[in-house]
């Protein structure tokens, strides 16, 4: 049986034009390692634990066979679903730029007794000029009654109060995943990412931003989003 293939050996010989544009997950390379390294005692082997060996061989590269075949299903929904949003881009550009808090005008209140005071200036400098013409009669002085500080106070007019406007605020990158993670976007492109204002550089393979993580296989397109599980 040891010269013959085992079932994920005929697998991986089958798909291995698509294999070699891949990368397997470490922890599937490290059970194909851990197989053959069991499977070089089998000529060692003899009497009754050889066949107890072959069955376990066995019963180990079927299993092996069904994480490679989800393996490359997931890897291939994935392409297709990659094309799709490739298509969508530059319209998710336009659609999800985010909102710009414009600032509120303030508008300046008329001060309406300023300008009653000043027309009584006006009025009064009329009324001396007509006076300064006609004949002048001598006129006792009268005392100019004094005003408390209290009623001058009161008199002065009432400064506008000041309205206060809102600081325009852009988001977090935090909080940027956060509004992506509720709209149950795991997927994303790194356009799609850079779209909604992230500010952080998308040059690496995993990048951890608060709680939030994004993560992309070597031949990957697009980033997976997800929360980190803090130790």
């Amino acid at each position: 049986m040891n010269k013959e293939l085992f079932p994920h050996e005929n697998f991986l010989e089958l798909n291995a034009p698509e294999l070699k544009k891949i990368e397997l997950p470490g922890e599937l390379q490290k059970r194909i390692t851990g197989f053959e390294e069991l499977k070089e005692g089998l000529d060692f082997t003899q009497g009754e634990d050889k066949p107890e060996l072959e069955e376990k061989l066995e019963s180990l590269s079927h299993e092996i066979v069904e994480d490679l075949e989800d393996f490359l299903a997931h890897h291939i929904e994935n392409n297709d679903e990659i094309e799709e949003r490739d298509e969508q881009i530059k319209e998710q550009q336009e659609e999800t730029q985010l909102p710009i808090i414009q600032k509120p005008l303030i508008m300046e209140p008329k001060i309406k007794q300023e300008e009653a005071l000043l027309e009584d200036q006006q009025g009064e400098n009329t009324n001396e000029q007509h006076s300064a013409d006609a004949p002048q009669q001598p006129k006792e002085e009268q005392p100019v009654p004094e005003q408390s500080e209290e009623k001058q106070e009161a008199e002065k007019p009432a400064e506008p109060e000041k309205e206060l406007i809102p600081e325009k605020t852009e988001p977090t990158d935090e909080e940027i995943l956060q509004l992506l993670w509720n709209d149950k976007k795991h997927l994303l492109h790194h356009n799609e990412i850079k779209a909604r204002g992230f500010k952080a550089q998308l040059n690496d393979r995993k990048i951890n931003v608060g709680k939030f993580c994004l993560h992309k296989g070597k031949f990957d397109r697009c980033y997976t989003l997800f929360i980190r599980r803090f130790k």
